[in-house]
């Protein structure tokens, strides 16, 4: 069974950083895809996916072969790698994620676990193409 990780944020293709080219180049780019959810501005540089069910947010979806030792880099990343402090920011789940064919898959993903109380919750993005929205 194929194993996914959806990401939103600062590992998406429209980022030049080591750990999205690393993603890029080691895994299989499967297509578009939205979860259930919100994003919000927990930080200048980058936002954090809340799990609340009040929104939809896009976001790419790849494929992953085998990829346990670059999993626990992008954990460490992400500030939630075997090594990193609690309590974390951020905590590796798996997930439903709706990809553009219509179909649902379960993906991990970075879901954010501080307070959002203070943060400001980024707009939601345009209607998802038909054939996500049709799901």
């Amino acid at each position: 069974m194929p194993e996914y990780l959806f990401v939103y944020g600062t590992l998406r293709s429209s980022h030049d950083n080591p750990f999205a080219r690393r993603l890029r180049a080691e895994s299989r780019f499967a297509g578009e895809g939205e979860t259930s959810g919100a994003l919000y501005q927990v930080d200048p540089r980058y936002p954090g996916l809340v799990l609340d069910g009040s929104g939809m947010v896009p976001g790419e979806i790849y494929e992953l072969q085998g990829q346990a030792e670059l999993l626990a880099d992008l954990d460490q990343y992400e500030g939630c790698g075997a090594d990193d402090p609690a309590p974390h920011e951020y905590t590796r789940q798996l997930i439903s994620v709706w990809h553009c064919d219509g179909g649902e898959l379960l993906a991990w993903a970075y879901i954010y676990q501080w307070s959002v109380a203070d943060k400001p919750r980024l707009p939601d993005p345009p209607a998802a193409p038909a054939s996500v929205a049709q799901r």
